[in-house]
């Protein structure tokens, strides 16, 4: 998991207009910025290309499957998953700033940047529903939880290969 969280790390500054020094490319230095539609298209085509390697890193299994097995692993994960590790990373970097959620490793958003995120002022109001919909529900379900690392890694390993969503 910790790979996955470093190429997703360094993968995204690496992306940045003006990506900062590479002593500042750890998880304690870097400052999470505004996402942009640029941006989270980035992020999420390497939050999945990771995702695969993470499979077969962490579960020999999934290393033996077929490329359509292991797509549909990995796209059903992506789709819960990214969800429910923003909401608890944000909780742990965002304390004070319960509206506020990563949108990538090192993106985040909130109500205002959904304001004018796309050209799409109906584009816009749905996001902002959706944003206003989870962010906050889902950080206070976290805020109660208090999820250690081995719950949170525990919890997404049973997400990995639950491709029925149950």
């Amino acid at each position: 998991f910790r790979i996955l969280c470093e190429t997703r790390l360094m993968g995204e500054l690496s992306a940045r207009d003006r990506p900062p020094h590479p002593l500042e490319m750890n998880d304690s230095d870097f400052i999470p910025i505004p996402i942009t539609p640029r941006g989270f298209h980035h992020c999420n085509r390497l939050f999945l290309s990771a995702l695969l390697q993470f499979g077969s890193r962490a579960f020999p299994e999934f290393a033996q499957l077929c490329k359509e097995d292991k797509w549909t692993i990995a796209t059903h994960f992506f789709c819960r998953f990214r969800m429910f590790e923003h909401e608890y990373r944000a909780d742990k970097r965002f304390p004070d700033d319960p509206g506020r959620s990563f949108s990538g490793y090192t993106m985040y958003v909130d109500a205002e940047i959904v304001r004018n995120f796309y050209p799409d002022d109906a584009a816009n109001r749905e996001l902002g529903l959706c944003v206003q919909r989870n962010i906050r529900p889902n950080r206070a379900h976290f805020r109660r939880l208090r999820l250690h690392q081995e719950e949170f890694l525990a919890v997404a390993t049973i997400m990995f290969w639950d491709v029925e969503c149950l």
